[in-house]
């Protein structure tokens, strides 16, 4: 097989992570799997394999365009506005439950990813900042998530 130039490589990346990204809002999380990727860019599995070793590298394409969709939905005003819009979000929005169930699943893997890690951590901070108190953040933070897994569990 010949190699591929480093601005091809990248060139090929970007536009396979344009197809996880969309496979992601069109699917879900469970979604992304090696076969499925493959399958939608019509490439073999070891080549999508030297792009994404591993399910977390998936996950890198997801990166930078979920929060936005999570906060788009989201009342900051204060913790109880903020509680009742995750909820309605819940129920009405899909790629908020898309992005919600991604950062359940990936938080009690065996492997949690970094990036779902810094995606909570970014929340609760922009939550502590807006209503100057860590405390009420971490709690709002706890309240929905737990929320969350309610809701998932329950559909």
């Amino acid at each position: 097989m010949a190699k591929i130039s480093a601005e091809q490589r990248a060139t090929n990346k970007a536009q396979f992570d344009e197809v996880i990204v969309g496979m992601f809002w069109e699917s879900g999380w469970d979604s992304i799997t090696l076969n499925n990727v493959s399958d939608r860019l019509g490439i073999r599995k070891s080549t999508v394999q030297n792009y994404y070793p591993n399910k977390k590298e998936f996950g890198e394409a997801l990166k930078g365009k979920v929060l936005p969709v999570i906060l788009d939905c989201l009342d900051l005003t204060n913790p109880e506005e903020f509680k009742i819009s995750w909820e309605i979000a819940m129920k009405t929005d899909q790629r908020f439950r898309r992005v919600v169930h991604l950062l359940v699943s990936n938080a009690t893997s065996e492997a949690t990813s970094a990036l779902t890690v810094g995606g909570v951590v970014r929340l609760r901070h922009l939550l502590a900042d807006k209503w100057a108190s860590d405390k009420v953040a971490n709690d709002t933070i706890n309240w929905v998530l737990g929320l969350s897994v309610v809701k998932l569990a329950e559909s």
